[in-house]
């Protein structure tokens, strides 16, 4: 009984951590509600570091990533005309604000979350970063998903990658 309150104590704790660094990277990022993305980055910044080496396996980083959404954010916002370095657009948006109440997240972000805790679930395991990863895996569409194409990243491999990592953590 002590081994499985311990395992649930630990489980809140990496929800908790992730669920909070996702808000403030979405924040730092222009973003009142984190995404999906935000959430994928936040699960490469965990400590239990299967999701980063599952990055790693395939010969990239949170830092390529996090790179490849910004590309990403750019090329899109060019595609609809507007200049992602335009100070006017910067000067009109309010800056995101303090997180009031209960935690909130975009669709996409809900629906990782929740496809990530059903798989660690499905394994009787706790959840760890490579979770949230194999769950991206799965994403055909979004700035997740083309982040992930940008990075010559194929879904399949990123898919069994994160399973390695979560299997090397439980064989560790």
């Amino acid at each position: 009984m002590l081994r499985r309150l311990r395992g649930r104590a630990v489980a809140m704790k990496t929800i908790a951590a992730l669920l909070t660094q996702a808000e403030q990277i979405a924040r730092a990022r222009g973003t009142e509600q984190p995404a999906a993305e935000h959430l994928v980055l936040a699960a490469l910044q965990l400590p239990d570091g299967t999701a980063a080496g599952a990055l790693e396996r395939l010969g990239s980083s949170a830092a390529d990533f996090g790179a490849a959404l910004d590309a990403q954010e750019v090329e899109d916002l060019e595609r609809i005309g507007v200049r992602p370095d335009d100070d006017r657009i910067s000067a009109e948006l309010p800056p995101p604000g303090e997180p009031v109440g209960i935690y909130r997240s975009d669709p996409s972000a809900q629906e990782l979350f929740q496809a990530a805790g059903d798989d660690a679930r499905r394994e009787g395991g706790a959840l760890v970063g490579a979770h949230v990863l194999r769950a991206a895996a799965d994403l055909e569409h979004g700035p997740t998903a083309r982040a992930l194409r940008r990075l010559g990243i194929d879904r399949t491999e990123l898919r069994s990658a994160a399973t390695a990592e979560i299997e090397a953590r439980a064989g560790g």
